[in-house]
């Protein structure tokens, strides 16, 4: 190579109160995840193909204190000749204080950055002392930009990045998406002993985008509204690269999309064929549940756990999102799938345009009563860049510099009409403790006793995981209840609720 070797920091910063690095990380569903990052295990390797030998991945989710970086560490870090962030909407203000603090630091340093954040808003990273910014998938492009940084090459000629020229930002046109060829014959995800030897399971990202049309997601829009696929083969090669025995998250928005069943059944069969029966976990839509004999086949192959977006029971919110399944189908998928024996992990967002007071109650007596997935969660319609919904809501103020609200756990825009701002937030949380309530996790457990006499070790992990799961979400929704950080969120909330009684009081008519 012609240039000399850089030593490349490749971190993900965690969100943090107040988006100060390295400070109180927050108390939330997601705190505690050992998955790693794609994005960062995708970069590393990447750079380490392309032939820069001195890259080092930086997750402080993984080092001994969870999300917290040592002095030496961040001297470490600091003395990098290049940072490579991987950013979110959640991180961007955490991440970018990182920034200030290394420039300060490494003032000959140079900061590059992507992922949803950076891509759906890079001025606000660039001015924030961000050098580059790869939008889109970076697979190509971030070789591309850390060769053109090092050897002091013009930035222009490389497409799918954004950066200044004399405090002029500049974006160059779009890097075209990667085929699925590209996608297929990628290097390997990189991902340091460190975090193989914590991670509770490993990742591999069969798949990219979604042929959904949903208005709240980031995915359909930064992968404008293409799916695709890796080769069968590439996908049993990185499930062969994990740990003998390892659960695994495939990481696609879907695992078997309609266009793409015959691909999904060759990857089943092929981990078959390869004797790679493990536990996977996976996202699906509601028509995975229309071909029995996929789903049979899935299940001999190990899959274990499904994810679905099933967003509302409120066929109104549904129409105004744009998504694609009915209610009744979303719902028929789950009791379909409980019934051949998966754990079902259901994801429904409150605060939909077309959600009332009376849709919400309704949705309690569903949780109550007629709810047959194994778990769940409860998200709040967030606004993220980006997207068609944050195209169309207004950001509160006090939530416009605290990136880390943006988490789809606290309310940030305002709700539809008939609820109060805080009323939507307290009523969110409140709806977790009808989804997992004990007379919810009494019926899970009956009706994964059917599975007794056909697999019982199936059953028994059924059993642990129903246990584990009920169990961790009341804690940590009742943890949040009463954390700090989320009361000051709810006198926010009061506060914007105030404002806007006295707005219509004095409106005219």
């Amino acid at each position: 190579m012609e240039y000399l070797q850089p030593v490349i920091s490749v971190a993900i910063i965690p969100p943090t109160e107040g988006g100060i690095f390295n400070g109180k990380i927050t108390n939330d569903v997601y705190t505690k995840s050992g998955a790693p990052s794609n994005s960062v295990g995708a970069i590393d390797g990447v750079l380490k193909a392309a032939g820069f030998t001195k890259v080092f991945t930086e997750d402080s989710r993984f080092y001994p204190e969870y999300g917290k970086f040592t002095q030496s560490d961040i001297r470490r870090i600091f003395q990098s000749d290049i940072l490579a962030l991987s950013g979110t909407t959640r991180n961007t203000d955490s991440s970018l204080d990182a920034v200030r603090q290394y420039k300060q630091t490494n003032p000959v340093g140079k900061v590059i950055a992507g992922g949803f954040g950076p891509s759906f808003e890079p001025e606000k990273w660039l001015l924030s002392g961000v050098d580059v910014v790869v939008r889109g998938e970076g697979e190509k492009t971030a070789p591309l930009a850390v060769k053109a940084i090092i050897n002091g090459e013009p930035l222009e000629y490389i497409k799918g990045i954004s950066y200044q020229i004399n405090g002029e930002v500049k974006h160059n046109e779009n890097s075209p998406l990667l085929t699925e060829q590209e996608l297929s014959e990628a290097p390997f995800p990189f991902y340091p002993e460190y975090i193989k030897k914590k991670r509770n399971l490993h990742t591999v990202n069969e798949s990219r985008g979604c042929y959904g049309n949903c208005k709240f997601c980031c995915v359909t829009v930064a992968y404008k509204h293409t799916y695709r696929m890796k080769t069968p083969e590439r996908i049993v090669a990185e499930v062969r690269d994990s740990k003998d025995g390892e659960a695994i998250f495939f990481t696609g928005d879907n695992l078997a999309p309609r266009p793409k069943r015959a691909a999904s059944r060759q990857v089943a069969e092929k981990l078959i064929e390869s004797k790679l029966i493990r536990r996977y976990l996976a996202q699906i839509d509601a028509s995975f549940a229309e071909d029995i004999e996929l789903v049979k086949l899935w299940k001999k192959a190990g899959l274990f756990a499904v994810f679905q977006g099933k967003e509302s029971i409120n066929s109104e919110s549904l129409k105004n999102i744009s998504k694609p399944f009915t209610a009744e189908e979303s719902i028929k998928s789950t009791e379909i799938l409980r019934k051949l024996g998966f754990f079902v992990h259901d994801m429904f967002v409150v605060g939909i345009d077309g959600d009332t007071p009376k849709t919400i109650e309704n949705f309690k007596n569903f949780l109550r009563k007629d709810n047959k997935s194994s778990s769940g969660q409860l998200l709040i319609l967030t606004p993220f860049p980006g997207t068609p919904v944050g195209d169309e809501k207004s950001i509160f103020e006090f939530a416009q510099n605290e990136s880390n609200l943006f988490d789809a756990q606290h309310l940030v825009t305002a709700p539809p009409r008939g609820f109060t701002c805080s009323g939507l937030q307290e009523t969110d949380l409140d709806l977790h403790f009808d989804l997992f309530s004990n007379r919810h996790l009494s019926r899970t457990l009956f009706y994964d006793s059917r599975q007794l006499f056909s697999d019982p070790v199936r059953a028994f992990r059924l059993f642990a995981t129903d246990i584990f799961a009920h169990v961790y979400a009341r804690k940590t929704i009742g943890s949040m209840k009463n954390d700090p950080y989320y009361r000051k969120h709810l006198k926010n909330l009061r506060q914007v609720d105030k404002k806007m009684t006295e707005e219509r009081k004095i409106s005219p008519g």
